[in-house]
């Protein structure tokens, strides 16, 4: 009865950490498409900022619980889960906008591995 209780915990972290990594790509996937096909329409950086606000919000919705539950995991609180979540989306947008105001001129595309 030990092993079973000590191996449940693990089933669920596995679990979960499926289904954030899961999560982070489907949010990846999209902003790499939204890119991707920006750079086709050389829209300008500031356009692009301002699109990749509002863009993806399905697959941020569901990247930012998975985050926040799995901070929660670990022993955060709410509100500590919230802001680490929002950091981490903070900081993709912001690589994927340094990324896309260096490759735009040269038109350059990212790839989804």
């Amino acid at each position: 009865m030990l092993i079973s209780a000590t191996l449940i915990p693990l089933a669920l972290a596995a679990g979960s950490a499926d289904q954030l990594e899961d999560a982070r790509i489907a949010y990846t996937h999209c902003l790499i498409r939204l890119h991707n096909t920006s750079v086709d329409e050389q829209i300008t950086v500031p356009a692009f900022k301002a699109k990749i606000k509002t863009a993806c919000l399905e697959e941020r919705a569901k990247y930012h619980a998975s985050v926040v539950a799995s901070e929660r995991g670990y022993g955060a609180s709410s509100a500590e889960a919230t802001e680490y979540a929002d950091e981490e989306i903070a900081d993709l947008i912001d690589g994927f906008n340094y990324d896309f105001s260096q490759n735009r001129e040269v038109k350059t595309k990212l790839v989804i591995e």
